[in-house]
């Protein structure tokens, strides 16, 4: 019962960790765009 607890706690925080790898990524390209969207604006 304790094992399988574990277990469970593991998978969650893998996800949690992809989760927040794939959010940060996102994030970074959004801000990229919008670095890109005003250097054009400013030309």
């Amino acid at each position: 019962m304790v094992i399988l607890c574990h277990i469970v706690l593991l998978a969650l925080l893998v996800k949690i960790k992809l989760l927040g790898e794939s959010l940060k990524g996102s994030v970074w390209r959004v801000i990229w765009v919008m670095c890109g969207e005003r250097r054009r604006i400013l030309r």
